[in-house]
Formats: C-alpha cells, sequence, structure tokens
C-alpha cells in the first residue's frame, strides 16, 4: 500500500449542509450513488472526480418522477400491487424460464437436467437436491456467494388458506428465510408508533441522525481510499469529520467515529436505498387507492 499522504485540502463539511433538508427521495439518490462507487472500480473513478467540487446533488425530483412512472406503469396498475409485494406475472416467469433454459450456462444446464431427471424419475436420483432449492437461493450461491442480499424472492400464496393464516404463515416464511440467507431487514431507529398494525418507516429522525453522524461524509473519504489505495489514520480521519469535538480536549471523537462507520456500513450493505425506494413505492400507490 502507498506511503503517500491522501490529499483531503477538497474535503469541506459545508458542502455537505443541504443534507439537513434533503427529501427522502433525494437520500435515495445520495445512498445508491455511493453503494455503487464504494463497489464498482468503474463508476469510483467518475463519482470520485464529482464529490471533490460537488459531493451532494439533490435529485429528488428525478426520483420522484422514477416512482410516478412506475406506479403508473402495467406492472403496478393491480389494486393488489404493493411496495414490496406483487404478484409475478407471466413474463417475470417467462423471464426466469429464459435463464432456466439457457444452454450456454453450465448451472443453467445442471439445473435443466435435474429438472427433466426429477420430472421423469421423481426422487432418484443424485441432483434431486437442487430442484427443491429455491431459484433466487440457487443462482446466488452460484454467482454471488459473497452477497448477503437477495433483491426478490419468488412467492407461492395458497388462497384457499385464511387471510389470518397467511398472514401469520409469512411472518414465519419471512423471519426463517432471511435467517438461512443470512440477511436482516432494514429498521427503522425513531419510529415511534405504537401500533403493531402499522408498519414502520424511515422518516426525518433517522435522516437528521445520519446528517449528525456525518455519515455520507465518512463514506466519501472510504470511497477515496479506496480509489488512491491509501490510508487515513483513524485520528486524522475523527479531525475531518468531527473537526469541533476534535479541539475540545475533553472529549474523543474516536467515539462518534466508531458510531459514523456502524451506520455507515449500514446504508452501504443493506442497500438502504433499495428500503427507501420501497416505501417512497408504497407511497405513491397507498395515495393512488385513497
Amino acid at each position: 500500500m502507498s506511503s503517500n499522504k491522501l490529499d483531503t485540502s477538497w474535503f469541506d463539511l459545508k458542502n455537505y449542509d443541504s443534507l439537513k433538508s434533503m427529501p427522502i427521495d433525494g437520500w435515495i439518490s445520495v445512498i445508491e450513488n455511493r453503494v455503487i462507487a464504494y463497489n464498482d472500480n468503474l463508476f469510483r473513478k467518475r463519482f470520485v472526480n464529482t464529490i471533490k467540487y460537488r459531493p451532494i446533488i439533490d435529485e429528488s425530483n428525478r426520483l420522484s418522477w422514477r416512482v410516478e412512472e412506475i406506479a403508473k406503469s402495467r406492472g403496478y396498475s393491480s389494486n393488489y400491487s404493493t411496495g414490496s409485494v406483487n404478484s409475478l406475472s407471466v413474463y417475470d416467469l417467462w423471464l426466469i424460464s429464459q435463464e432456466v433454459n439457457d444452454t450456454k450456462n453450465t448451472l443453467m444446464q445442471e439445473l435443466n437436467e435435474a429438472c427433466l431427471l426429477r420430472n421423469k424419475l421423481n426422487n432418484k436420483h443424485e441432483k434431486n437436491d437442487f430442484t427443491f432449492e429455491p431459484y433466487e437461493i440457487v443462482t446466488k450461491n452460484a454467482y454471488r456467494e459473497d452477497m448477503t442480499l437477495i433483491h426478490a424472492a419468488n412467492l407461492s400464496v395458497n388462497m384457499f388458506a385464511t387471510d389470518d393464516q397467511i398472514k401469520r404463515d409469512f411472518d414465519v416464511w419471512l423471519k426463517n428465510y432471511r435467517k438461512n440467507i443470512n440477511s436482516e431487514g432494514n429498521k427503522p431507529k425513531h419510529d415511534k408508533t405504537k401500533d403493531k398494525n402499522t408498519k414502520k418507516t424511515y422518516g426525518q429522525a433517522d435522516f437528521n441522525e445520519w446528517v449528525n453522524l456525518r455519515v455520507i461524509q465518512y463514506i466519501d473519504l472510504r470511497i477515496l481510499e479506496k480509489f488512491e489505495n491509501i490510508r487515513i489514520c483513524q485520528t486524522e480521519f475523527a479531525k475531518l469529520i468531527f473537526p469541533e469535538i476534535s479541539e475540545i480536549h475533553e472529549k474523543d471523537p474516536k467515539e462518534n467515529l466508531r458510531k459514523a462507520k456502524k451506520t455507515a456500513e449500514l446504508l452501504l450493505k443493506s442497500h438502504m436505498h433499495r428500503t427507501l425506494f420501497a416505501q417512497v413505492l408504497r407511497d405513491k400507490l397507498t395515495r393512488r387507492e385513497s
């Protein structure tokens, strides 16, 4: 690793002030761009060049338009479509079938062979276990084993069961499914609702905490480190993000830095922008029905 000192002369906390009044639509793009930059080498270069002169770009209008278009789309036109749960369309199933029938893909050839054997011989062949695994888990383990996230799960619901049973069974499925794929759902920290029937959501209190912990500033410096392949020592990192605390000798800015790191990792690893997007889409669809 290079021993050169990382140039942070461009870094100015004032350039992040617009986050204090950023609407949820804007937070989606702010986090999404950083998730991509953190994981994608090609995008990272362009992103680093951008944040040095304009780290925060409010794209809330673009996101609002995007949500509006999705809410109006044919795929969400039914009254049973929600921001997080929707029926698989014929086209959705067709796309999956196209993947399974891809003869150039080794894994798909194996899945095809296993399904054909199961259809012909029932449970009497060595590859049978393949056919009982959820499709999205099989493909994740084959292609993206290092990732803890599964973007979508394919469900079947027995509509002859009572509503109460379906809701209770779904809770059991969700709890155990997340456990099996080692994934926890994002949970709003500051939701004050006491009504268990009311879905908890992210709001201004959560955004205020991210602003106060300077989480986006922390992420940007981490992305810069990855791009330049130069590390910033913890003491210098704390001084950059919490200069006002660093000047008070009886307070340790590293404690704030640890909190910022923990929250930053949550936003990046859990793809928080997807959670916020689902929430905004749900709100849009709910208003449509009201």
